[in-house]
């Protein structure tokens, strides 16, 4: 039986990597998409500590990629905000999220990565929101 706080339980999971709970509760029809008091998924909070597992399993049960939580932040950037080069590079790479999505504060992931100091990160972004415009410093493409 289930708790009252299935949705805590489901975040928590996702935040701490626990695979097994996550199944458990995503099996027995919890919303993959249910949000905190503060707008937050589980697959924010999956984010947040570079949960590549959880993220993938929250997906593959119908996360959406670019729900942006009451501070206007979606889960690309809570991983490049927490310097999780392996959770983006997957988020752009396998899913096709969106690389510039604003947060209420005008913060894209890559602005805070860098505010953050997770150089590769904001480094990586970079070059993918670049390759996306066609920018090249060597001129045209």
């Amino acid at each position: 039986m289930l708790s009252k706080n299935v949705k805590l339980d489901l975040h928590e999971a996702a935040f701490s990597g626990n695979v097994g709970l996550l199944r458990l509760l995503l099996d027995q029809g919890e919303d993959p998409d249910g949000r905190s008091l503060h707008g937050q998924t589980a697959l924010h909070r999956a984010s947040m500590n570079g949960n590549l597992d959880c993220a993938r399993i929250l997906i593959s049960y119908g996360a959406q990629t670019h729900m942006q939580d009451q501070a206007g932040c979606t889960p690309l950037h809570y991983a490049a905000g927490n310097g999780h080069l392996v959770l983006v590079k997957w988020f752009i790479h396998e899913v096709d999220v969106n690389l510039t999505p604003k947060s209420n504060k005008e913060r894209t992931p890559r602005m805070l990565a860098k505010r953050n100091g997770h150089s590769k990160v904001a480094h990586f972004l970079a070059e993918m929101e670049n390759k996306q415009s066609g920018f090249s410093w060597l001129g045209s493409p």
